[in-house]
């Protein structure tokens, strides 16, 4: 099941790709609906740092919000780890 706050830095960095991808895909002659979809895609992102804004918690000293996930897993327990912080 996915749970999108684990995944939500990543999804706030990459989120604006999915308008990227809308917008390739559309022929010119449509202005009306690249500036909609610029429109609707960039809530996205906003709506997620509102979220994050809210939920951050300013009296905690430590890392919050923080994604970790292992990249390259060729052999048992020594995969590379990488991590998206935010203090």
């Amino acid at each position: 099941m996915f749970n999108w706050k684990e995944m939500l830095l990543t999804l706030l960095i990459f989120s604006p790709l999915l308008g990227i991808l809308l917008v390739a895909f559309v022929p010119r002659d449509r202005a009306g609906f690249f500036k909609w979809t610029g429109v609707i895609v960039s809530l996205i992102p906003l709506a997620l740092s509102l979220y994050l804004y809210t939920q951050f918690d300013y009296t905690n000293g430590k890392t919050q919000f923080v994604e970790q996930s292992t990249w390259v897993n060729f052999f048992p327990n020594q995969g590379e780890k990488e991590g998206i912080p935010l203090d």
